[in-house]
C-alpha cells in the first residue's frame, strides 16, 4: 500500500496559514507607514472576507493612501516569505505516525517556494518519503493532472 497526502486543509487548517500572513503583512505596513497594525489586519481580513484573495493588497493601500505596483509586490512577497504560525492537525500527526511503515508521498499544489515553507513550518518532511511540489513540473502538471502520481508509481515500481 502507498499513501498519497494532499497538504493544504488535509492535513493542517489553511486559514491559519492565510491569517497568520495576513498578519506579517499588516506587520509590514505599520512599521513602514507607522499605522496601527491591528486596524490594518482588520481591513486585510474585510477586504478578504467580501472579495476574495483577488487584490486584497491593492485595495488596503489605496484605502490608507500607500498604493503603488511596488508596494503590492513587497505585501505579495512578505505574504509569500512569511514563515506561518502554523501546525499539523493533532489527527493528522496521529495518523502520520501510526502508518509509518507504510510508503507515504505529499503532493501539493501551490506557489512552490510558498509550500516549501509551510512544509518546514509544519516540519512534516520525516513523515514521507518524497514530497511532491506539482508545481516544479509546471502549471500543466497541478492536479488533477496524473503527472506527479506517475513519479510515485514509478518510484514504487507498481
Amino acid at each position: 500500500m502507498i499513501l498519497v497526502f494532499d497538504l493544504d486543509d488535509t492535513l493542517y487548517d489553511e486559514s491559519t496559514y492565510v491569517k497568520s500572513s495576513f498578519k506579517a503583512v499588516a506587520r509590514y505596513l505599520s512599521q513602514k507607514y507607522s499605522l496601527t497594525e491591528t486596524g490594518i489586519l482588520e481591513n486585510i481580513i474585510q477586504v478578504f472576507n467580501e472579495k476574495g484573495r483577488g487584490h486584497i493588497f491593492d485595495v488596503v493601500l489605496k484605502k490608507y493612501n500607500v498604493y503603488t505596483i511596488l508596494e503590492v509586490k513587497n505585501c505579495v512577497s512578505v505574504y509569500r516569505k512569511n514563515t506561518p504560525q502554523i501546525k499539523l492537525f493533532n489527527e493528522a500527526r496521529d495518523v502520520l505516525e501510526i502508518l509509518s511503515g507504510y510508503p507515504k508521498y505529499l503532493v501539493s499544489d501551490g506557489n512552490k517556494l510558498v509550500q516549501s515553507i509551510k512544509i518546514n513550518a509544519l516540519g512534516i518532511n520525516k513523515y514521507f518519503k518524497k514530497i511532491i511540489l506539482t508545481h516544479r513540473y509546471g502549471i500543466k502538471h497541478i492536479k488533477p493532472s496524473t503527472y506527479c502520481f506517475n513519479i510515485i508509481k514509478k518510484t514504487e515500481k507498481c
